[in-house]
């Protein structure tokens, strides 16, 4: 019998408090994940890794959401990054719409809104490689 594999998301957020309940909630829907604390901790976790999705916070010390996207894109330009932001959509609004991001969710995020964004990222993807 085949067992599907679950979608792997990495997720990086530089509350623990954040990471650990989007982790709880991702397992909940299904999706298999890792965390990450910061976007150079990430970097190198997505270097080693495989990841269908990266979900990542908006404003983090060392390097933003934004920069993180930037630095996926040069090592793998087909991975869907959302990014997740506090701030209403209107805050930094020019900086994250030229930006390499797929996707732009406001916190806080709804179950069901995380499963459709990603669930949408991964397809859109797959159409993308063709």
């Amino acid at each position: 019998m085949h067992q599907k594999t679950q979608p792997r998301i990495l997720i990086v957020d530089d509350e623990p408090s954040v990471s650990a309940v989007m982790r709880q909630v991702l397992e909940a829907l299904g999706y298999s994940s890792s965390i990450c604390n910061n976007g150079n901790e990430a970097l190198l976790q997505f270097q080693d890794g495989t990841y269908d999705v990266v979900l990542t916070d908006y404003r983090m010390p060392e390097m933003s959401g934004i920069e993180l996207c930037r630095q996926i894109r040069k090592c793998n330009s087909s991975v869907p990054v959302i990014l997740m932001s506090g701030y209403s959509p209107t805050t930094e609004e020019n900086e994250m719409h030229l930006s390499p991001i797929n996707l732009i969710l406001e916190k806080p995020i709804e179950m069901a809104c995380l499963d459709r964004a990603i669930k949408s990222s991964m397809l859109s993807n797959r159409s993308n490689d063709y």
